[in-house]
């Protein structure tokens, strides 16, 4: 029982001083050493990673096959790490985190080299948008300055147009959900719509036909049957809403308007939030 406890306590004693001896590397130089040379000649038994190394090996009580077999010396990766090896080490590491500092440095060029690029390749599409806009630039004022502007002024006139524009927005939305709803798209509407104004139209041309009168009621039974009568209203209501906004923007220009100059404006305009014209300002979502 003596003797098992003896031999308990030698075994704890051994592994305190190698948990002591490994304590004094440097936590950074541990990961740094299995990749170096020297840590890989002194695992292969070659004559620096002996026990009677430069590391100090002598008097530790390392396992001697690690040394290469020399009796009585430290491990051969611990004498690695007393001499060269550590140096090899940091050289690696230090090598390797210029290498990955050239990598980054090289990326942010190639970004700003493309940011640069497509910035000058949308001037050269678009070198004349400001001048374009000419007074419709005061879309760039604030939400607040739009919200307290006069009806009658520059900021006024375009709040106008954002109401305008808004409410034809609403009425394109609610067009397409009925569209969805009757399982038909608009270019099938448009289809219906223009063999109807074609029969109004040939009745136009003889109204006494009866056969022509026949055909324009059956029709319009048909049309209403399946919805579309509602439909060709909200269509409508569309078209009149968007040429009214259309209208506003031209009302408050001094400059012609087109797709482009819309679009642009419609831009300024979004950076604000979206338009609410039960309230007339800018609502940030």
């Amino acid at each position: 029982m003596v003797s098992k406890k003896l031999r308990y306590l030698s075994s704890v004693a051994v592994l305190s001083a190698a948990f002591i001896a490994f304590s004094t590397i440097a936590p950074n130089q541990i990961v740094p050493d299995i990749l170096s040379t020297g840590h890989a000649l002194a695992k292969n038994g070659g004559g620096n990673g002996g026990g009677n190394g430069n590391g100090g090996g002598n008097g530790n009580g390392g396992r001697s096959d690690d040394a290469g077999g020399n009796a009585g010396g430290g491990r051969g990766g611990v004498a690695s790490r007393g001499g060269g090896g550590s140096s090899n080490a940091v050289s690696s590491m230090s090598d390797y985190q210029a290498a990955k500092a050239a990598m980054r440095a090289e990326r942010s060029t190639a970004k700003a080299e493309r940011t640069a690029a497509r910035e000058q390749m949308i001037a050269a599409k678009e070198p004349n948008i400001a001048s374009k806009l000419g007074a419709l630039n005061a879309a760039h004022a604030s939400a607040t300055a739009f919200a307290n502007a006069a009806p009658n002024s520059r900021v006024g006139l375009i709040a106008a147009y954002a109401e305008a524009n808004a409410l034809a927005g609403i009425a394109a939305a609610e067009f397409e959900a009925a569209l969805m709803d009757a399982g038909i798209t608009e270019a099938m509407l448009d289809e219906a719509r223009a063999a109807y104004d074609a029969a109004v139209a040939a009745l136009e041309a003889d109204s006494d036909n009866a056969e022509l009168q026949q055909a324009v009621a059956d029709a319009e039974a048909e049309l209403a049957a399946a919805g579309l009568t509602d439909l060709f209203a909200m269509q409508d209501a569309v078209d009149e809403a968007e040429a009214e906004a259309w209208a506003a923007l031209d009302d408050a220009s001094n400059k012609p308007v087109d797709d482009e100059v819309k679009d642009a404006v419609d831009d300024l305009l979004a950076m604000k939030g979206t338009f609410d014209p039960d309230t007339g300002t800018f609502v940030q979502e």
